[in-house]
């Protein structure tokens, strides 16, 4: 019994731990909407200022996306069994909007609203002012990403532009993400889908990039990426 409390407390904080690592993604707003009944999901979606996009299905679930015309912001429900079992912010692009939908092109004051120009132009302003790389203001993966390419960017100046012509595009910062999310932005980086099937319970993609030559396949599945690597398949 003398070391059942220890044991007790490291267990709770390990689990807080654990839940503070998978919420982070999750919109505040519509935090208290995990598990509700899938039945609900519309009426309090509508209730906080969301507009219903579009539905996909696959074997981990339902996914039903969101979009927030006020916030500029994207949202993607996962439905299984009856009930809500998750929701996630991504990027607009997912929503069938542009990124600048509702907001201009600075940052916001609050750098946790910033959508993904925003977080690109806040990093490039901060290498142009020569500030120390702050991409740990951000607890999304797409806003540390475009914040980092941005502050590159910025602190290359100019005279590197002509000279990054060419090079590779990064693309395996991408695995473990979101698949929607990672989709979205292999087509920022110049990748366009050439094919797309099912094998062994997972969902595979190509990607070609015509302007650095590259081919990338893409592997996930329950909507996250498992794998990402170079391919051969692309035929072009």
């Amino acid at each position: 019994m003398k070391n059942f409390k220890p044991t007790l407390i490291c267990c709770l904080a390990f689990m807080f731990a654990a839940v503070q690592l998978f919420a982070q993604d999750v919109p505040r707003d519509l935090s208290n909407l995990v598990d509700i009944r899938a039945n609900s999901l519309d009426s309090e979606m509508s209730r906080k200022g969301y507009e219903h996009i579009k539905t996909d299905k696959s074997t981990a679930g339902i996914y039903s996306y969101w979009w927030n015309n006020r916030r500029n912001k994207c949202a993607i429900a996962r439905i299984s069994d009856g009930r809500v079992k998750s929701i996630v912010a991504t990027l607009p692009a997912d929503c069938n909007k542009s990124y600048n939908s509702n907001s201009n092109y600075g940052y916001n004051s609050n750098h946790r609203d910033d959508n993904q120009d925003q977080a690109y132009n806040r990093g490039y302003d901060d290498a142009k002012r020569d500030r120390s790389n702050r991409s740990k203001i951000y607890s999304s993966e797409v806003q540390i990403s475009a914040y980092n390419r941005g502050y590159e960017d910025g602190a290359g100046g100019e005279a590197n532009e002509n000279e990054n012509y060419g090079n590779k595009e990064k693309f395996e910062d991408l695995d473990g993400w979101i698949s929607p999310s990672a989709y979205a932005v292999l087509q920022t980086r110049g990748f366009t889908e050439v094919k797309d099937y099912n094998k062994d319970g997972k969902q595979h993609k190509l990607w070609w990039n015509n302007d650095t030559r590259q081919c990338v396949k893409t592997s996930s599945q329950d909507n996250k990426i498992t794998k990402i690597a170079s391919s051969s398949k692309c035929r072009r």
